[in-house]
């Protein structure tokens, strides 16, 4: 297919409605009025343009990419010759090559961003825990160290207290046949529980200690 023949393709897509490119078809383009060259389309920005890749000037074997206006793209003819065959496959070579290189460069921004993220993250946690510190050493109020964080858009400081609470009842058991069976059921039967508020539980439930166990005579 000869150099007139693409220019013909052009001149009657001029006469028609510009068509919609996808990104990786193969058209004809006519940079700057010059001579018309198969390309293809590696990217669409909103402003009526088409960025391609297509052979440099004639006589050169690079390839590159362009900016051009879509209406200076037309339709690729259904048939191609030999030598516009390969130059299609080249093209297509190229794009995928530097769509390669593209999402090397994206892997490579979003670890940046993820690490910068990691990092970001562990500053502010060690800010508030420095904070957090001076506060449980005497230096700062707990209002304090909470107008600080709030300013910094960081979660509020809670006191927390644990303590170990011996708690001592008088317990009966009847119907027990020997010590151990009224030690066994005052284990299964005897519970502890805090009050209700959320504000205080039982974290963990020690063994219940069991001493002064004797018989008592009935009355």
């Amino acid at each position: 297919m000869s150099e007139s023949t693409l220019t013909a393709a052009i001149t009657t897509q001029a006469r028609a409605e510009v068509p919609a490119f996808d990104v990786g078809t193969i058209v004809v383009a006519q940079p700057g009025g010059g001579d018309a060259r198969l390309a293809i389309v590696t990217g669409l920005p909103d402003d009526g343009t088409a960025q391609v890749i297509l052979p440099g000037e004639p006589g050169s074997n690079d390839l590159i990419i362009n900016l051009v206006p879509c209406q200076s793209l037309a339709a690729a003819p259904d048939e191609l010759d030999t030598s516009e065959q390969m130059l299609a496959r080249r093209l297509i070579r190229q794009l995928a090559a530097d769509a390669s290189d593209q999402a090397a460069r994206l892997r490579s921004e979003c670890a940046r961003s993820q690490q910068g993220a990691a990092a970001a993250s562990a500053t502010i946690e060690s800010m508030r825990a420095y904070a957090i510190g001076k506060h449980l050493d005497g230096t700062i109020c707990l209002d304090g160290l909470n107008e600080f964080l709030a300013a910094h858009d960081l979660a509020l400081y809670q006191p927390r207290h644990t303590a170990q609470v011996a708690i001592t009842v008088d317990v009966e058991v009847e119907d027990a046949d020997d010590s151990s069976e009224a030690a066994s059921l005052i284990r299964e039967h005897i519970e502890v529980s805090s009050a209700d508020d959320d504000r205080v539980c039982i974290i963990r439930e020690h063994d219940a200690s069991i001493t002064g166990l004797r018989p008592v005579p009935r009355a």
